[in-house]
């Protein structure tokens, strides 16, 4: 297993990649792009380590930058297009340089959202065969920016992520501690600042509202992995497809959806990262081996039908 490190085109800006090649040459050549946030060929060590995962398992594993980021050349801001028009182009180049007969995406947080909106822009023959959505972003409580420090922009985000500890210790704290209060006040002048004022975070919060939509229009199989203690599986499970609203158990291929005890967004112990990598690759050679893949739409509809999506 090696690594080759190459660049590619997305309208005109030149992005580095980093392209996980297999051992040995697979009967089937299938090839995963990790989509990601926006940093050095994705955010988390462990992307790394996903990528190297899929290629001692048989698969072709491409990370890439965004343009303007890290060492591609150029700046820019960076909208949520902007990460959908790179999607597709490193799509394209992927596929076509290393003769790939098929693609899968695998995407975490914004990245699953990102693969969501690039699957549906795709045609035949880019277009992903299956998709691996680890924590997706799918509501636009939750979306925010790297120029605004990844902070909760909205006041209901805030209240939900912002606002932790004991209730009795925060209100004595409020009331008693200069520093806390002035932190309080300062932390809600941004809220309210924020809200609404920057285009591209209203931009970004239009698309993300799409994602859950989008991603039933999807005719291909799918995983969804969210940690069971996620916000944003119970943000997903009881506000975005309460009741099965976007009707997943109808789609033609319903997804498989799995919770990791005692999961959190990020999978972020080695325990939660090993079993996501695991899940991961474990979905994506069933796949290869011809598998089933399809979720059971009577056990979709009891897990969004239950309060507490679990």
């Amino acid at each position: 297993m090696g690594n080759q490190i190459g660049s590619f085109q997305s309208n005109g800006w030149r992005l580095n990649a980093c392209i996980h090649l297999p051992d040995q040459e697979p009967h089937q050549r299938i090839g995963v792009v990790i989509v990601h946030e926006n940093t050095k060929f994705g955010p988390h060590a462990w992307l790394r380590k996903v990528a190297d995962a899929f290629a001692a398992s048989g698969f072709y594993a491409f990370r890439y930058e965004n343009r303007g980021s890290c060492d591609s050349p150029g700046d820019c801001e960076l909208t949520f297009g902007d990460r959908v028009a790179d999607a597709c182009a490193a799509v394209h180049f992927f596929k076509t340089e290393y003769n790939l007969d098929k693609v899968l995406f695998w995407g975490l947080c914004m990245g699953s959202a990102v693969a969501v909106h690039t699957s549906a822009r795709l045609k035949q023959p880019f277009r992903p065969s299956g998709m691996i959505l680890c924590s997706p972003l799918a509501d636009p409580v939750y979306a925010t920016l790297p120029e605004l420090n990844y902070r909760s922009v909205t006041v209901s985000a805030y209240l939900r992520k912002g606002l932790t500890g004991n209730p009795w210790n925060r209100l004595r704290a409020l009331v008693s501690d200069p520093d806390y209060r002035r932190n309080m006040v300062q932390a809600v002048f941004n809220v309210t600042r924020n809200h609404g004022s920057n285009q591209n975070l209203r931009d970004m919060r239009k698309q993300i509202s799409r994602v859950g939509p989008l991603l039933a229009q999807y005719d291909g199989p799918s995983l969804l992995v969210y940690g069971d203690v996620d916000p944003h599986w119970a943000s997903f499970s009881q506000r975005i497809n309460r009741g099965d609203k976007l009707q997943l158990s109808k789609m033609k291929s319903p997804p498989k959806i799995v919770l990791l005890p005692d999961g959190d967004h990020g999978f972020d112990s080695v325990r939660q990262t090993c079993e996501g990598i695991q899940l991961s690759v474990d979905w994506a050679t069933a796949f290869r081996d011809g598998q089933n893949l399809v979720g059971e739409p009577e056990q979709i509809s009891a897990i969004f039908a239950s309060r507490n999506g679990n």
